[in-house]
């Protein structure tokens, strides 16, 4: 599709204005076939006399794709599965009663709605993104089982995970909804929340107090809440019994004294150990925090990772208990890259981590898309990974050598390739990877045509991704003021 009188150079195309005459008039054109592909417009700067001629400095752009308004149908857009809506309010009196109920009825109204596409996904994740911030109640007045929640999670993102499968065009809004809800599991993995409470307690002498009121808030309902106050305990013990450190931890994330004061089995003692339990409660507690996320921490990575390479857990005990091996069901490479990523995840230099990282996803990638026994673990897995790269690569950023062009666009072309397996509709941001690849491999330092060059690919990504946040918003905003009145959610509610 090259024009007239065009070649290519390295990360762009060079081509030289044609001359037209109409009515006397002179004026010169570049006439470009796009072949009926859709692009969502061009970029160009253009070479006069000697000069460059630009957009203040910047990249002119041509807009490829007309933007409809949003019509409003009673002062909200059109744009939402109203019925669907109108139900979650209808039934929220019913789900807050435990996230069991919740669950249940998220499976139903997502199996109801799924004819509806994606802006009936769209309202589920509205509606749980609610609930994971907290804006909805996750237990009122009833006595639920953790195997109970944990096998309503189940069958909940069993659904997500076939409707991932089989509806390519929703995959970014089911990653969502995912990345809301915990795993879940049949069977034991719910039950050992119970169960291995009691062995804490047991081992340890600590029957009383704080860690029996968490006792019976975990045996009434438990919930995500939990991972934190375990997490808590364990900063507090670390720390040699400092309580600011576990009310610290708590503010962190949202839970005050009046929140668990608040639970249908309220927590209102602080903790309180002996001296000499403290590294026999620091050893149970980490265990049981891997309980804890195998449950409610869906893209925690070190859960999701022992989830995929031994998803079978014969239970004696806590969560080491022997495992069926599986390792099968995945490449060699695939289990060399976790382990790598499981054993370097706190490095302090990120580039092995962060390469590893990636190739995990690549081997991950064929696995999403065909049916496989380990399907709804590796999607997972593949968000707790794909979270990895953003914040292995923030926390590594203070670090770089921003003096150092190709070091940076090294870590750029990782997370580039990490965006574009997490897309879909995603040909725009495939070219610009491939041309941020050939313009670190063609790095000359103090080429002024190849920094114009790079800079085009940077400009280019910055309208792709700010065009991507702006649907995104187009997409979700209507749901979530719709719902968010229906529940009394106000705009500014922490």
């Amino acid at each position: 599709m090259l024009p007239e009188k065009s070649k290519m150079v390295v990360g762009a195309c060079q081509t030289y204005f044609t001359e037209k005459t109409v009515g006397g008039r002179p004026f010169q054109l570049v006439d470009v076939n796009l072949q009926k592909r859709n692009f969502v417009g061009i970029q160009f700067v253009i070479w006069c006399g000697g000069s460059w001629i630009k957009n203040n400095g910047g990249n002119f752009f041509v807009a490829l794709q007309r933007v409809l308004p949003i019509r409003k149908v009673n002062g909200y857009s059109n744009g939402i599965v109203k019925w669907l809506l109108d139900e979650i309010s209808q039934r929220e009196k019913e789900a807050e009663r435990s996230l069991m109920h919740r669950f249940n009825i998220a499976t139903e109204l997502t199996e109801r709605c799924k004819a509806e596409g994606e802006l009936g996904l769209v309202g589920i994740l509205v509606w749980m993104r609610l609930m994971r911030c907290r804006h909805l109640t996750w237990n009122k007045n009833y006595n639920v089982k953790p195997r109970e929640i944990s096998e309503a999670q189940d069958r909940f993102t069993n659904l997500l995970q076939r409707i991932y499968l089989n509806q390519p065009n929703d995959r970014e809004i089911v990653r969502l909804i995912v990345s809301f809800v915990g795993r879940g599991g049949q069977g034991d993995v719910g039950q050992r929340i119970r169960d291995e409470i009691l062995m804490v307690q047991r081992n340890n002498d600590c029957k009383g107090g704080m860690m029996e009121e968490w006792h019976q808030k975990l045996h009434n309902n438990s919930s995500p809440d939990d991972v934190v106050i375990c997490e808590a305990l364990l900063n507090y013990l670390r720390a040699g019994f400092k309580l600011d450190v576990y009310w610290k931890t708590l503010h962190a994330h949202g839970l005050t004294k009046e929140k668990l004061a608040s639970y249908d089995r309220p927590i209102v003692s602080e903790p309180c150990f002996r001296m000499e339990a403290k590294e026999g409660l620091i050893r149970d507690l980490t265990m049981y925090l891997k309980t804890l996320k195998a449950v409610h921490s869906g893209v925690e990575l070190e859960s999701a990772i022992d989830s995929c390479l031994a998803p079978s857990l014969n239970n004696q005990g806590f969560a080491t208990a022997d495992r069926v091996n599986v390792y099968g069901a995945l490449s060699l490479k695939l289990q060399d890259c976790l382990n790598f990523v499981k054993t370097h995840i706190g490095d302090e230099r990120i580039g092995p981590l962060m390469e590893k990282l990636l190739e995990s996803r690549i081997e991950i990638r064929p696995l999403l898309l065909t049916p496989h026994r380990l399907a709804k673990e590796l999607l997972f897995l593949d968000l707790a990974l794909a979270s990895a790269v953003r914040t292995t690569m923030e926390r590594g950023l203070k670090d770089l050598n921003f003096a150092n062009p190709p070091e940076i666009m090294f870590f750029i072309s990782l997370v580039l390739e990490s965006l574009c397996l997490s897309t879909v509709k995603n040909e725009d941001l495939i070219y610009c990877t491939k041309d941020w690849y050939r313009a670190s491999e063609s790095h000359k330092s103090g080429d002024a045509q190849w920094a114009l060059q790079t800079k085009a690919i940077l400009d280019r990504l910055q309208i792709i991704l700010s065009d991507r946040a702006v649907d995104l918003q187009i997409k979700i905003q209507p749901s979530a003021e719709y719902l968010g009145k229906l529940l009394g959610i106000g705009k500014t509610t922490d």
